[in-house]
């Protein structure tokens, strides 16, 4: 369970920081 748990929370952060990198190269 930990092992899917902690590949759910990688895939997730890598998301928000994938996104959150478009976001940064819309704005500026």
């Amino acid at each position: 369970m930990s092992h899917i748990f902690r590949f759910t929370g990688l895939l997730l952060l890598n998301a928000f920081i994938v996104r959150g990198r478009r976001v940064g190269d819309i704005q500026h």
